[in-house]
């Protein structure tokens, strides 16, 4: 909830600030791979929020991080600063940008969390499969006892 929160306010003020279009970088990333980008990053910087390490370790692991993230989209760091730039300067661009990672996010969550049904399911499948072959063993055991 206070992600949502959060995100309502920083739209708002981005729109509030919103003023002249800034010139188009050269090397602009394209609002589609820039969302592949940006999702990317918040993945990274998710899964690192939760790290309890050294400031400098956990500083110099994310540089390596995200160069290994511009190297898999084909963008330099520069770039993507100079899109990032031009994008906040360009309120509702970017508004249509971050809602557009809430969305992946969102399909993200879903589908891991599907994913732990599945495992779920998958657990208690083979624990039944289980108390069935001990039930088996059991009783072969039992029978050999007889004899």
């Amino acid at each position: 909830m206070k992600l949502v929160i959060s995100y309502l306010a920083l739209a708002a003020i981005l729109i509030a600030c919103e003023g002249k279009p800034s010139t188009v970088p050269h090397d602009l990333i394209p609002q589609e791979k820039f969302v592949d980008v940006l999702l990317d990053v918040r993945l990274l910087e998710g899964a690192y929020s939760t790290k309890v390490s050294k400031p400098d370790t956990i500083k110099m692991k994310m540089e390596a991080y995200y160069q290994s993230l511009f190297d898999k989209h084909g963008i330099s760091k520069l770039q993507f600063t100079t899109s990032e730039e031009y994008y906040m300067k360009n309120g509702s661009v970017l508004l249509s940008i971050e809602d557009s990672v809430m969305e992946k996010l969102n399909r993200l969550n879903n589908l891991q969390n599907e994913l732990k049904v599945d495992d779920k399911m998958n657990l208690l499948d083979s624990l039944e499969y289980k108390k069935e072959v001990d039930s088996i063993a059991s009783n072969d055991r039992n029978s050999l006892l007889k004899q």
